[in-house]
């Protein structure tokens, strides 16, 4: 599983956890989390709707990376998009995936 928010720092290690992949043949599994918290500390009169597509636009951009990435390393990539708290969606994901 590779956590990814589409940073410089998270392509570095998306390449580097690809080529494990690539080694042991495995499938990634390309996990970005849209941080709903943000959502509570925003103004009342603040879109929250076009904040929460703006969110979304940038989680489906940082996955679209580690596909293609992986497309460049023959390596099968799973894009997962979730929501919420960061480390508790992880956990919970890879638990319920195994």
């Amino acid at each position: 599983m590779i956590a990814t928010d589409g940073s410089v720092c998270s392509r570095v290690a998306t390449n580097k956890k690809i080529e494990l992949a690539r080694l042991s043949g495995g499938t990634v599994y390309s996990v970005y989390v849209i941080f709903t918290e943000y959502f509570s500390s925003i103004a009342v009169d603040f879109n929250r709707e076009r904040m929460h597509e703006t969110l979304r636009k940038d989680g489906y951009k940082a996955l679209k990376i580690v596909k293609g990435i992986g497309e460049l390393e023959n390596v099968k990539v799973k894009s997962i998009l979730l929501e919420g708290q960061s480390v508790a969606e992880l956990i919970r994901y890879s638990e319920e995936e195994k």
